[in-house]
């Protein structure tokens, strides 16, 4: 009778960052709170049954919570979808008490970096799972069910390259007190790495290993990284710094 599938977040949207009001340190950490209504469709030949898609909605939206849990883990607070007013009204997800936010600047992701050229804007529809949701994302600090989740989270790098060669710069005048073989990488190179999953957020080694999973080729590059003589490639990538002693650690 319908189909319906749910999926992580838009990583950015004005409209949504506008309404929630979180800094970008906080969307880095807690996007993975807000779920977004990928998909839904009712067949054509169901459309005499009244409130269908009101209620298939409803119904999803009750045990949507307890089910993120059981495939990931950890909770969300926060509904999102976004709906091509042109050809749909959304009126089911106003019965359900979403409420439109904002139109999308109309652009279509075609790969990790590159967009379409601007088409149809959609318009953004919100809607809470738990109540003052949206005070809770941005607030300073989250409840203690959600702050267990944040801390081992950390969202991708939004630092260019040119902007990270300065931080290698700083760590560069340092001295490294490590000796003997076996070292893989540079001091300036892990502690350039270590700052930046900080800064976006991490709160521990695990934290630290998913940050350095995220940065790209040429951020890697930047903060000081060496590259295979055969691939021209990284050669740390989330490893950097699992591979450091454990006294460097403690520093």
């Amino acid at each position: 009778m319908a189909l319906i599938t749910f999926s992580g977040a838009a990583p950015y949207t004005k409209a949504r960052e506008h309404k929630i009001r979180w800094t970008p340190r906080q969307r880095a950490r807690r996007l993975c709170f807000v779920v977004n209504n990928s998909r839904f469709l009712v067949l054509p030949e169901r459309t005499q049954y009244p409130n269908l898609a009101s209620r298939v909605l409803a119904l999803c939206l009750k045990q949507l919570n307890g089910d993120w849990q059981t495939q990931w883990g950890h909770p969300v607070v926060l509904v999102e979808s976004y709906v091509d007013e042109s050809q749909y009204c959304g009126i089911c997800y106003r019965a359900c008490g979403f409420a439109a936010v904002g139109l999308t600047a109309g652009c279509g992701r075609s790969s990790r970096d590159y967009y379409l050229e601007p088409g149809q804007p959609k318009q953004l529809y919100l809607r809470e799972l738990r109540p003052r949701a949206l005070d809770i994302l941005r607030q300073g600090r989250l409840p203690a069910d959600l702050a267990a989740h944040e801390d081992k989270i950390c969202g991708p790098c939004p630092l260019r390259a040119t902007q990270l060669g300065s931080l290698l710069e700083v760590f560069e005048q340092f001295k490294d007190p490590r000796r003997g073989h076996g070292l893989r990488h540079r001091q300036a190179f892990v502690l350039a790495c270590a700052a930046v999953a900080m800064l976006m957020g991490a709160g521990g080694y695990e934290a630290f290993e998913a940050e350095c999973h995220k940065l790209t080729q040429r951020q890697l590059r930047a903060l000081g990284d060496r590259q295979h003589p055969k691939t021209h490639r990284s050669t740390a990538g989330g490893r950097v710094l699992w591979s450091t002693p454990p006294a460097l650690r403690q520093k």
